[in-house]
């Protein structure tokens, strides 16, 4: 049983590093049923993401309302699956400052839309464990605005 469970990890694992293309992943699923942004494409880069060092979610896609102040996004990551355990969370950032940050300040209005969230993977990121990476975003009034998870387990390594 317990060599079962290994080979499925084993094989979680090398799905999640097939998707990994030029230090870009790109299996991301939308889990949000109601979510003010339609996704067409979703990478995290780069990949597998360096621990202390800065990882990026780009989105793009269609805003349908608009992203207001006091929204907030969220990185956490569960071990092996969607439900394991939480070994890495980064959440309450405010992402008016964080889309500021790069240019694109709140409110912003409905249309094509191209996010780009750039964040320090924390020293706490557990390194070479096969985690399911979720992202999520709220709106100033409580809708969410997307929910992405990685597709499979990807890794975060120590980098020179």
């Amino acid at each position: 049983m317990k060599f079962a469970a290994s080979i499925g990890i084993l094989a979680s694992a090398a799905l999640s590093l097939v998707s990994a293309q030029g230090g870009t992943y790109t299996d991301l699923i939308d889990y949000a049923t109601s979510s003010q942004y339609h996704v067409t494409s979703a990478t995290v880069s780069p990949y597998p993401m360096c621990i202390n060092k800065t990882a990026c979610l780009t989105l793009t896609g269609t805003l349908l309302e608009p992203i207001i102040e006091d929204s907030s996004y969220t990185i956490s990551g569960r071990l092996f699956n969607r439900v394991g355990r939480l070994v890495y969370s980064d959440d309450n950032i405010d992402l008016c400052k964080l889309l500021a940050d790069s240019g694109t300040p709140c409110p912003i209005a409905p249309g094509p839309l191209t996010l780009n969230l750039c964040r320090l993977v924390k020293p706490n990121a557990p390194p070479l464990w096969a985690v399911v990476w979720i992202f999520a975003a709220v709106n100033g009034d409580g809708t969410p605005i997307f929910r992405l998870e990685t597709n499979g387990t990807i890794v975060a390594k120590t980098c020179p």
